[in-house]
């Protein structure tokens, strides 16, 4: 028992650098809270107010972290998947569309912000 018990002191003391869950004896367990790799980045996104040239609007913004993909939904169906701002897209009616643009960083995690636009005739 003593020899499990340096074993599980030993995985446990070589996992919890690789910020990885394990077992620790009598079934306790060590979460992921402390482990600033597994926990979400403050994105920072923020949406300037979009440009409106009659049916064309681009938006632009920013994010203070590295992105690996902006995905960019219209609001009338349209989703463009790319990695950079601005964006511009054009409606082919008038209307009230919601913009929502989502970030993703290399570990997938995300942040979204929308944005409403009002194309009058």
């Amino acid at each position: 028992m003593k020899d499990n018990h340096r074993a599980y002191r030993r995985l446990y003391a070589h996992r919890i650098r690789q910020c990885i869950i394990v077992p620790i004896t009598f079934l306790l367990f060590i979460g992921i809270a402390g482990c600033p790799s597994l926990q979400p980045p403050d994105f920072q996104l923020n949406l300037n107010t979009p440009q409106i040239d009659n049916m064309t609007v681009t938006v632009n913004g920013g994010v203070v972290v590295p992105v690996t993909r902006i995905q960019w939904e219209w609001g009338d169906g349209t989703i463009d998947r790319h990695s950079y701002f601005p964006a511009t897209h054009t409606y082919t009616r008038h209307g009230r569309y919601t913009i929502t643009v989502t970030v993703f960083d290399d570990k997938n995690f995300s942040a979204s912000k929308s944005v409403t636009v009002d194309l009058q005739p």
